[in-house]
């Protein structure tokens, strides 16, 4: 049979299809493999432009200012340790004291920064279930109130080219072994991001729903290492 294989994680999508025979004897063949560096991490930064962006005073930045890059989790720690970048702000916040940014700086200086990315992967997980979610982050004696609202119409908006580049990765990889979804046996999904629903519902409309399962990634390793030591000792 054909398995092909979607692994959806923080960093990147990859995917494997891999055939296997029982006859004439066992053998396993990898018939294409492929991937590209679209993850978790991406859709945590268009939950963070649509709830944070105007609240946080982002449209005060120059353009292409690298503080626009806070939006990911590295990007915060980098404003947390780069002095350079935490200047600027400053600076912005003296000349535009009126500025949403004021409470970024704020975030920043009390040590809220990893609590705010972690806020906002909350609400992004929570997409996946809910048609709304809400970020929050409230430190009263830091002055640091937050609630904002997204939908998950306008969260699938946001990604929707970023899921037209993984779609098209999976449609050449399916080129590349020469095999169309219809003679495809199972379809295994893995990995946080494939539980996005506008990422499953495009998975079904190609494949075969009755093939598609997932698996935990963290089981998978515990087993593979579990049948490699009972081989070791037997």
């Amino acid at each position: 049979g054909i398995n092909v294989a979607l692994d959806f994680g923080a960093g990147t999508f990859d995917i494997s299809i891999v055939q296997y025979r029982s006859r004439p004897r066992r053998a396993t063949e990898v018939l294409a493999t492929n991937g590209i560096a679209i993850g978790g991490d991406r859709f945590d930064c268009a939950v963070f432009k649509l709830a944070l962006h105007r609240r946080l005073g982002f449209g005060d930045l120059s353009y292409a200012d690298s503080i626009e890059d806070a939006c990911t989790t590295a990007g915060m720690l980098h404003l947390v340790r780069e002095p350079n970048a935490r200047h600027r702000l400053a600076n912005y916040v003296h000349n535009r004291p009126r500025s949403g940014l004021r409470i970024l700086k704020r975030i920043i200086e009390r040590g809220q920064a990893y609590a705010l990315s972690k806020a906002v992967e909350k609400a992004k997980i929570k997409l996946s279930k809910a048609t709304t979610a809400t970020v929050e982050l409230f430190r009263p004696d830091a002055g640091i109130n937050i609630q904002e609202e997204i939908c998950r119409d306008d969260f699938d908006e946001s990604i929707s080219d970023d899921l037209n580049q993984v779609f098209e990765v999976i449609d050449r990889t399916l080129r590349d072994a020469e095999v169309s979804p219809r003679d495809v046996d199972q379809v295994i999904l893995t990995g946080g991001s494939c539980r996005i629903p506008a990422f499953r519902r495009r998975v079904h409309s190609k494949f075969r729903s009755s093939r598609i399962s997932e698996v935990s990634v963290a089981s998978r390793v515990a087993l593979g290492l579990a049948q490699e030591a009972r081989r070791l000792w037997s």
